[in-house]
């Protein structure tokens, strides 16, 4: 317990140091695009922007591994609210467009006209459709297609009769599908592990 938790408190420390160097990265960054915008070619120009989606990646990544930690310590607390997942879904995709269109890949959004308010925290949320999407894109051929599908689920669908799940609730399902090569079958029991 002990040694999981140096390596916990490590991989916190590690990731809350590495923020500051890429910050002052993405400043530089940002300050030379914006300074030099009139006197860059083309080709620069596209060459600062994947600096800085790559920079956003990286973030998200850390984030990933401080969440990590959280979770191992006990220490994620959620702040629940009513979330509008159709926003948060398009604020997902605004802020993959550019990873979107270098992969020339098209975004189907299959939403119901109404979604209602879901109880959530909006952040984590954020956070876990950036990462799905971030995978569908990565995974995705050049010119495919990703789906982003919402769903009311069935109340009497199997999957209401699990222990955690509120009776008398109605849920949505999310559901982001890629064209890409999908995961080997030997691997599918270990997705959440």
């Amino acid at each position: 317990r002990a040694a999981e938790r140096i390596r916990t408190d490590l991989v916190a420390m590690l990731s809350h140091d590495l923020r500051t160097p890429l910050a002052s990265i993405k400043e530089a960054i940002s300050l030379l695009f914006e300074t030099a915008a009139g006197k860059l070619e083309d080709r620069q120009r596209r060459y600062l922007t994947i600096a800085r989606e790559e920079i956003d990646r990286l973030n998200r990544m850390i984030d990933n591994l401080i969440d990590v930690s959280r979770l191992e310590a006990g220490k994620v607390e959620l702040r629940l609210d009513g979330v509008d997942l159709a926003e948060v879904i398009s604020t997902s995709v605004q802020s993959m467009s550019l990873l979107v269109s270098k992969k020339n890949l098209t975004i189907d959004r299959n939403l119901p006209a109404r979604v209602p308010l879901v109880m959530g925290d909006r952040d984590r949320l954020l956070r876990v459709f950036n990462n799905l999407l971030d995978n569908a894109i990565k995974y995705s051929p050049v010119g495919g297609t990703i789906r982003v599908d919402i769903t009311f689920v069935d109340p009497d669908a199997p999957v209401l009769s699990q222990p955690s799940i509120l009776p008398n609730t109605g849920y949505v399902q999310v559901t982001v599908t890629d064209s890409g090569p999908g995961i080997p079958a030997e691997f599918l029991d270990r997705i959440f592990g």
